[in-house]
């Protein structure tokens, strides 16, 4: 049997937008309990997966890559017409949410140790324009993400400053 770090990409959310499937014909629909649906059931079975292929596999690594673009956000007009709630609230609700699947990963895959990589996307931007040398004093999920380390300090976090995070895996 191996040793292998399991890898959760948890990225574009979009947790409050409003995808109504008479406008893009019948082919998605989206809304806050659709994105709490998905949210849920991707942890639950990032869970059992890693449960699964522990049978074969020294798994005793997770790496959750936040990515980006969890909220949707106000950085196009329409989004103020297409989207449940407000830029905030929806920061709330994805926070909420991503909370409850990082509790579920440690309670659900016995001494799995965490390490949460986070990204900030473009749409959580307060800014009418991506402003790279100051990406993160601007972004409402670099200020989510900094919230959930506040309540995970048993995770590892990597929230850099800069546009670029490295993790250390197996030497590499």
């Amino acid at each position: 049997a191996g040793e292998a770090t399991a890898v959760l990409l948890v990225s574009d959310n979009h947790v409050e937008e409003i995808v109504d499937p008479s406008k893009v014909n019948g082919l998605n629909k989206h809304t806050p309990k659709i994105a709490e649906h998905r949210m849920n059931e991707l942890f639950e079975r990032a869970a059992r997966l890693v449960r699964k292929e522990r049978q074969d596999t020294k798994i005793h690594e997770m790496i959750v890559w936040l990515g980006g673009d969890h909220i949707s956000g106000n950085i196009h007009e329409e989004l103020l017409e297409n989207c449940a709630m407000p830029p905030l609230e929806a920061v709330e609700f994805a926070q909420n949410l991503i909370s409850s699947g990082l509790t579920h990963l440690k309670e659900n895959i016995p001494g799995i140790k965490l390490t949460v990589v986070c990204s900030s996307g473009n749409h959580g931007r307060i800014t009418k324009k991506v402003h790279i040398s100051n990406e993160t004093g601007n972004s409402m999920e670099w200020y989510m993400f900094k919230n959930l380390q506040r309540q995970h300090p048993d995770i590892n976090w990597i929230v850099e400053n800069g546009y670029h995070s490295y993790v250390d895996v197996y030497g590499k």
